[in-house]
């Protein structure tokens, strides 16, 4: 990210409204993206601690999740918003202190997927008699590629008042647009009020500051009492599916386009294909993005993929992922090689 940018982005984190509690500017890091973290931060003069949920606590000690309270004149704090890697961390306005923050949050990591979730996108399990069927999860919910969809399930007015019950607005550095950054917060209507915002439009503006009139501010006195065991239900499993793979499919168009892969039908035609598709690959054991996108692509360039049928036996019949994939690749590079011939 630019130098201008950077600093833009820093004095929109750290520009808050006067409020009483005082707000606070917080970033999480995972760790796993950025092994010397795990050095920087303990020598960084800041307040930080681990997020996993107490259950996770091999995580801990392997790939630690930090919380930290972010201080504007700080090398470390410079290090974050000027990394190359956007995914590295997201940040969060809130009144409460760091401990009380991660007393509520780790609950979002480990939360529990109800049944319906979990037998339509799990593993399927048997109700042990007299109990109630529950099952956990980790979910990493913080993730720059992750939060935005998030949010977007909450659609019910208890499952937005819990997850912005300590926070007044998140910020999330996009990994692909470096003068992108995404916003969200709850409204004083309890609404979910988001927007990509476009930096390059503030550039030129004298002493930005984001705008936190319509935001409601946490107000629940003692957030720990108010923490509790998080669940993912059958609505919002099923709205995050459909976000992934819109994203996936908008994905692989992009990359076939650049990999200048010529299709047989019209390109709506194939978008409408590649979400069936997408469904056909897991049911073929295609679970790894890669396989599942050289999936999709084979079948985009056959004429009939469906007569096909020499290949998609041996899908089914080969034992593993990876010499499935390997098939897949073969028979791409197959007809690629034909296409090259056939246009001279």
């Amino acid at each position: 990210m630019s130098k201008k940018l950077t600093t833009l982005q820093k004095n929109l984190l750290f520009t808050l409204p006067s409020t009483t509690p005082t707000l606070k500017t917080y970033a999480i890091v995972d760790s796993i993206r950025d092994e010397s973290v795990k050095e920087k931060i303990p020598w960084s003069g800041l307040n930080y601690l681990d997020l996993w949920h107490e259950d996770l606590w091999e995580h801990e000690l392997e790939v630690p999740l930090y919380l930290l309270e972010l201080e504007e004149d700080n090398e470390f704090t410079e290090y974050l918003l000027a990394n190359k890697d956007k995914d590295l961390a997201s940040y969060f306005i809130s009144p409460y202190r760091l401990e009380v923050l991660q007393h509520y949050y780790n609950f979002f990591t480990y939360p529990e997927i109800d049944k319906e979730g979990f037998e339509k996108y799990g593993r399927k399990e048997a109700t042990p008699k007299g109990k109630e069927w529950s099952r956990k999860a980790y979910f990493g919910f913080y993730d720059a590629n992750v939060l935005a969809d998030y949010i977007q399930t909450l659609h019910t007015e208890e499952k937005i008042d819990e997850f912005f019950a300590g926070v007044a607005m998140w910020f999330v550095p996009s990994s692909t647009q470096e003068s992108e950054l995404y916003i969200a917060f709850r409204d004083k209507e309890g609404q979910v009020d988001d927007v990509n915002l476009d930096l390059n439009q503030l550039l030129e503006v004298e002493a930005p500051m984001l705008n936190f009139d319509t935001v409601s501010f946490p107000t629940i006195p003692n957030l720990e009492d108010y923490a509790h065991e998080v669940t993912l239900d059958l609505k919002q499993m099923e709205l995050f599916e459909q976000r992934h793979r819109r994203k996936f499919i908008d994905n692989v168009f992009f990359w076939a386009e650049k990999e200048g892969y010529t299709f047989y039908h019209p390109k709506e035609f194939n978008k409408q294909r590649a979400f069936e598709l997408f469904s056909e690959a897991n049911t073929l054991g295609l679970i790894n993005e890669d396989a599942v996108y050289k999936y999709i692509i084979y079948a985009l360039l056959v004429l009939k993929p469906m007569q096909e049928t020499t290949v998609y036996q041996k899908l089914r019949q080969m034992p593993n992922e990876k010499t499935k994939t390997e098939l897949l690749t073969q028979e791409i590079w197959k007809i690629l090689q034909f296409q090259r011939r056939a246009n001279g």
